[in-house]
């Protein structure tokens, strides 16, 4: 808890709130073509927006923008954990371009499981006080 103590841990509703930004910035990393592509590469890009084709049968692949909004709707229900495993599926480029964001995600779950485990033992410490 020491490392929130002075300020406090965010709140899930202060931390969707400042992963708007971050979410703009993680759809548009999605939505930019290769750098220094073909004009085929980034017609074939734009066109992927559009029509997804995959063998039948096969797992797609969960999407940048898939992943951000279950970031999000995880938070706009404070669900830490729901929001930190769908963080942690993000890919390695958008992780790094979200990195305060999930260290402030995680100081958060730290400082609740911190918080529950002394509560744990306040109250088993005030139950072996009363037998």
């Amino acid at each position: 808890l020491a490392p929130v103590a002075e300020q406090g841990a965010p709140t899930a509703a202060r931390l969707l709130a400042s992963f708007a930004p971050v979410a703009k910035r993680l759809r548009a990393l999605e939505d930019a073509p290769a750098a220094g592509g073909s004009l085929t590469d980034q017609l074939l890009h734009d066109a992927g927006k559009l029509v997804r084709v995959r063998p039948a049968g096969e797992r797609a692949n969960v999407s940048i923008s898939e992943l951000v909004a279950r970031i999000e709707s995880a938070l706009a229900h404070d669900d830490l954990d729901g929001a930190s495993e769908a963080f942690a599926k993000l890919p390695e480029n958008a992780r790094s371009e979200a990195k305060a964001f999930g260290e402030a995600l995680n100081q958060r779950r730290e400082a609740e499981q911190a918080a529950t485990s002394l509560l744990a033992k306040a109250l088993a410490g005030l139950a072996h006080l009363k037998n």
